[in-house]
């Protein structure tokens, strides 16, 4: 299967085949470039991709990133990566059970259900990391949510095929895929669907930008809702890259993230119900999922 993974991940995700970079252990990210001799550095000309760096970044030996823009300005997909913010809140519901959160027709009152929702003040990035944490089941709820709603706005506006991915660390990758395109096209994508994701839920709720044109928020940031604690970084971030630059990278789908190596990466299965908080599981056939729809 990995070699039917890489070649799909290759076709999928690769638009630049001549740069690509590499992770350290520390986390951080450089280009591959061959040893110059003159310079005593790995500052020499870029080492293209090969299907024994996809396998390696498969099977979890290297960790591989995908500078997305092409010499001609061309992507493969654009990117919407879900993080969780430094500082927030998670929320703990009460027994949703009892009969005095249900009218007398069985739907669900949310005002008193919302009153009796004790939030608490935390740091979302930090509480992530410890599984025991009792806010991990909100931070899931919050992270997958807005992922499936992100997706279905991508399928919906656009018609492209889509996954999701676990990045290892703290957040989730959107992928649309749009098949070879200009940055800038790929980009007015992404943004048309960020809005069209607004539009999906209930009641009057906005994407704008927070930190220069390429983070997002939704305006709906009450702590009892799904939105308050992550924003949306889109990629592409460039319409075109320099000659000899790179642009941005993005971390390949799978393999190993070095910021949090114990943490598994994966494709997630989106067939399962949001329900026991939201479950964000590895989809049980990644080749399927890419080779079909979304």
């Amino acid at each position: 299967m990995e070699t039917d993974l890489a070649k799909l991940i290759s076709r999928k995700f690769l638009q630049r085949p001549d740069a690509k970079a590499q992770q350290s252990a520390d986390g951080a990210w450089h280009p591959v470039r061959e040893f110059n001799k003159a310079t005593g550095k790995f500052d020499g000309p870029n080492i293209p991709w090969k299907m024994r760096d996809l396998r390696d970044h498969l099977e979890g030996t290297k960790t591989f990133g995908n500078y997305m823009v092409d010499q001609n300005g061309n992507v493969k997909l654009f990117v919407l990566d879900i993080d969780l913010e430094k500082t927030g809140t998670w929320c703990e519901w009460p027994d949703l059970t009892l009969d005095k959160y249900h009218t007398e027709d069985h739907t669900l009152n949310s005002e008193r259900f919302k009153a009796d929702t004790v939030i608490h003040q935390s740091s979302p990035r930090e509480d992530w990391l410890d599984r025991r944490h009792p806010g991990r089941k909100w931070y899931k709820i919050q992270l997958r949510e807005i992922a499936d709603l992100l997706n279905r706005a991508i399928q919906k506006e656009l018609g492209i095929q889509t996954a999701i991915a676990y990045t290892g660390s703290k957040g989730l990758h959107v992928y649309g895929f749009t098949g070879t395109c200009s940055a800038s096209q790929a980009r007015t994508g992404a943004l048309l669907a960020l809005e069209a994701a607004a539009n999906l839920w209930p009641g009057e709720n906005d994407i704008i930008p927070v930190r220069g044109k390429n983070f997002y928020k939704f305006t709906d940031q009450d702590p009892t809702s799904y939105f308050n604690n992550v924003s949306i970084e889109v990629f592409p971030k460039q319409d075109a890259v320099s000659h000899g630059g790179y642009g941005n990278l993005v971390r390949l789908p799978m393999g190993k993230n070095l910021k949090n190596p114990k943490d598994p990466c994966f494709f997630i299965d989106t067939s399962i119900l949001r329900v026991s908080g939201a479950e964000i599981v590895p989809h049980p056939d990644p080749v399927s999922l890419l080779n079909g729809g979304s």
